[in-house]
């Protein structure tokens, strides 16, 4: 665990040279080696184990089998299927131990991708259990494997008609079927199925998903809802039940399914929402505005920002606002939210304006409020106003102390170059509990501004060296204003002062 894995083994075999003869030492030891990556030497161990048990053959079976397995993983598979062979010689055929063998080695055989082997070994011992349903699961399997089709089939009819407690052979008959084009034929292995586990929702899914990717969408339709009403107390299959009657537009069905998931579930409006989205590709406006309503009392803002996304895509432009606002009302701390606010499109400025102010004054992310404030500061620039604006918020701040108004404060007097005021709003912002530190390293970075690093330094590292962080920002802003020579510096004494830093040298 310390990253001394000589001294660990040199130790574990210390152990060994204490009890040479203790097939328990050994065993721990062969364990904690394969533990440490020392597969080679572990495998060692076992062997020696499974050389000097005689006597014992479910011990001395254990540690060969420890060895068939680190054969394998070594990529010897001819000496693990010689270990295989020689576990099951140590018992009958009818012992675990050899079943236990047999399953090794068909394992070690796929592994090698010796599928022609694996099936006449596979051959063999069905001739001496023919009523092996495992056996002949796997059998069906390699036939697939090698294209051996029909006899494929056969062996997972054999399953079938034999009567298996698992749907296994069922869905893979169906694979089957699928992927040689015989659409017929997988329709009638999954009605068997459903025949016979009548109420195993897992199948009525997959026959319907078969259904729909087919075109049958009708008859998708009538085999959901004949098996819907068994899962009535279930939201979790509900839910399942509705994503395919959404992908049908099975209108009716989806409506009946949304009002009954309310009623398990009064905080879960999730189902309104797929109905919202079926009105819009509908153009039913009026019935999108009843399922927005509903969304909007219960107050759920991911849902209401996913109902806006879905306005937004169809030029639906007054009810996508009126989602984000709702959204934005509900939790105005979500970025996804804060940020669309901050980037809705308007052509009246006064209305843009007052959007990004609301994410600005609102105790939304750091992330949102520079989205925010990147497109207010632009507006008012362009009105000629930031100065003025500045003077009032500085007004506001002060006099109501708002950790809000003091972020927006502080932005607008970075933005304008005014050093001295940012260090007096950051400093009250400080004394309030407000972190400024991550606000103005976000705007040095954002705008590579050397008035947030400023200010950043002399509130943080006034009589020091800034940190590496600080450095490598100061390093961009002398870039982007034209100072290699100087960026260079920056960036020198950072690789010396962190030479062991792996992640500060990547940004360097």
């Amino acid at each position: 665990d310390t990253g001394r894995p000589e001294e660990a083994v040199a130790a574990l075999m210390a152990l060994v040279e204490e009890s040479p003869e203790d097939r328990y030492v050994r065993l721990e030891v062969a364990q904690l080696l394969y533990e440490a990556g020392f597969v080679e030497e572990a495998l060692s161990e076992y062997q020696f184990v499974a050389d000097s048990t005689r006597s014992n053959t479910r011990d001395r079976a254990d540690a060969l089998r420890e060895v068939a397995l680190l054969e394998r993983e070594l990529g010897r598979y001819d000496d693990s299927i010689r270990t295989w062979e020689q576990i099951q010689s140590l018992v009958r055929p009818d012992h675990w131990i050899y079943r236990e063998a047999e399953r090794g080695l068909v394992d070690t055989y796929r592994s090698a991708g010796r599928l022609d082997e694996l099936r006449q070994l596979l051959d063999e011992q069905l001739e001496r259990r023919p009523a092996d349903s495992s056996t002949r699961l796997t059998r069906a399997r390699v036939n697939a494997d090698l294209g051996r089709f029909d006899e494929a089939v056969a062996d997972y009819r054999f399953l079938i008609d034999a009567g298996p407690t698992i749907v296994t052979p069922f869905a893979e008959l169906a694979s089957l079927l699928e992927a040689a084009g015989r659409a017929g034929d997988v329709e009638s292995v999954w009605r068997e199925a459903l025949e016979r586990w009548p109420r195993d929702t897992t199948i009525v899914f997959r026959l319907a998903d078969f259904l729909i990717g087919t075109g049958y969408s009708h008859e998708a339709s009538f085999l959901l809802r004949e098996h819907m009403n068994q899962s009535w107390d279930d939201a979790g299959e509900l839910w399942q039940f509705l994503e395919r009657f959404g992908r049908i537009e099975d209108l009716r069905s989806i409506e009946r399914l949304a009002l009954r998931l309310e009623q398990l579930d009064s905080n879960n409006v999730r189902a309104r929402l797929v109905l919202l989205k079926h009105a819009v590709r509908h153009a039913d406006i009026e019935s999108a505005e009843q399922q927005l309503g509903v969304l909007i009392d219960h107050g759920d803002a991911q849902t209401l920002y996913e109902a806006y996304e879905v306005f937004e895509e169809n030029d639906l432009a007054e009810l996508a606002n009126h989602a984000l606002g709702a959204g934005f009302a509900a939790d105005p701390s979500d970025t996804e939210l804060g940020i669309a606010m901050a980037s809705r499109r308007t052509a009246n400025p006064s209305e843009a304006l007052a959007n990004m102010r609301r994410v600005l004054m609102a105790p939304s992310s750091d992330e949102a409020a520079l989205a925010a404030f990147e497109s207010y500061s632009v507006i008012l620039e362009s009105l000629g106003t930031l100065d003025s604006v500045a003077q009032s918020q500085l007004a506001e701040y002060y006099a109501s102390r708002d950790a809000s108004a003091g972020r927006l404060a502080l932005l607008l007097a970075l933005s304008g170059g005014d050093e001295s005021e940012a260090t007096g709003v950051a400093m009250c912002l400080m004394s309030d509990g407000v972190n400024v530190e991550s606000l103005l390293m976000r705007f040095a970075s954002l705008r590579a501004d050397q008035a947030s690093l400023n200010v950043h330094r002399r509130l943080f590292a006034p009589s020091g060296p800034v940190d590496a962080r600080t450095a490598i920002l100061q390093a961009e802003v002398h870039l982007s204003a034209g100072s290699r020579s100087r960026a260079i510096r920056e960036l020198t004494e950072v690789v010396e002062n962190n030479s062991d830093r792996a992640d500060v040298l990547n940004a360097v």
